[in-house]
């Protein structure tokens, strides 16, 4: 398990600004009355995957001019009844808490299969070659052993 960061509102905007988001993969459980955004620093880098969990959420508002789906972070405002999440665009997501909210950032370590490629065999066939064109590209730049 990661141990738990504890930040205020401009630290916490400082940890997501300029990451990437598919606003399709936004999610609002209003039965757990939870909020998932699921980011990433790179378009298509699975090591980085991290998740922005909201909880005693109520309600959601999204304010999507541009219909653009693929996002960059820049911010996050929290007061004391609702966390607003801005972009460089001009998507604004607002949640309606209540004062048991909580704001948290997970590294994902086991990466849900459609959030970075459409299958498995893909994702296994990507991780392999990018480790292969690694091992081989260490090996060239040292040359073999005398």
């Amino acid at each position: 398990m990661m141990p738990e960061i504890v930040t205020d509102g401009e630290g916490l905007s400082r940890l997501v600004h300029d990451r990437r988001f598919d606003l399709e993969e936004f999610a609002f459980d209003r039965e757990l009355r939870e909020a998932r955004l699921y980011m990433s620093e790179g378009d298509d880098d699975p090591c980085d995957a991290k998740l922005l969990r909201i909880t005693d959420v109520s309600d959601v508002s999204i304010h999507d001019p541009d219909r653009i789906q693929i996002y960059m972070l820049y911010g996050i405002e929290i007061a004391p009844a609702s966390v607003r999440i801005t972009t460089c665009t001009n998507l604004e997501i607002t949640l309606a808490v209540g004062e048991q909210r909580k704001v948290h950032i997970e590294y994902l370590r086991d990466i849900p299969p459609a959030r970075v490629v459409g299958s498995i065999g893909e994702l296994v066939g990507e991780v392999m070659g990018e480790a292969t064109d690694n091992l081989l590209r260490r090996l060239r730049l040292k040359g073999p052993k005398a």
